[in-house]
């Protein structure tokens, strides 16, 4: 029995949040996915409050990451074993690294809540190849997670599109 939708957000989507909506709408989005993080059909783990949070000059995305970090409903670091997993399947092996990088750590987050019995989804705007790194969108269909790959897809289906 599936427990519902979890969308995982990875750092493009809160990113292109500031890159493709007026101050003004970037506010309410993110007022309106308050919420949702609170009851849980939105998540992200702390690799993505990091990338997003840690920065010198504040924009919506990093303030509001900063202030939900601590109300996401699940854990915010996969275990080690989903972590092998996600690196096995996306194909993310750093190679300089052999080490998991952040998308992978987004994967995992996924697939742990799949593995638990969610419908979980992966909200990314990642979708070219980089140099030798498969895209998120790649990586998430590689590990069998859905993703939604518009911003203004996602926000219509959660009911945060602005007007």
């Amino acid at each position: 029995m599936m427990l519902g939708r979890v969308y995982v957000t990875d750092s493009s989507a809160l990113i292109g949040v500031t890159d493709e909506y007026s101050e003004p709408d970037q506010e309410r989005i993110f007022e309106c996915l308050e919420p949702l993080v609170d009851e849980g059909k939105v998540s992200f783990p702390a690799v993505v409050r990091h990338e997003v949070g840690n920065v010198e000059y504040l924009d919506s995305a990093a303030r509001w990451v900063r202030r939900k970090s601590g109300s996401v409903q699940y854990p915010v670091r996969p275990d080690d074993r989903l972590i092998a997993a996600a690196m096995q399947c996306s194909e993310r092996r750093v190679a300089a690294f052999a080490e998991a990088d952040g998308d992978t750590i987004i994967i995992a987050h996924a697939l742990e809540l799949k593995e638990a019995g969610y419908d979980v989804c992966v909200v990314t705007l990642d979708v070219k190849r980089h140099r030798n790194i498969p895209s998120m969108n790649y990586s998430c269909g590689a590990c069998g997670i859905p993703t939604i790959t518009s911003l203004q897809s996602f926000l219509d289906l959660v009911g945060c599109l602005p007007a």
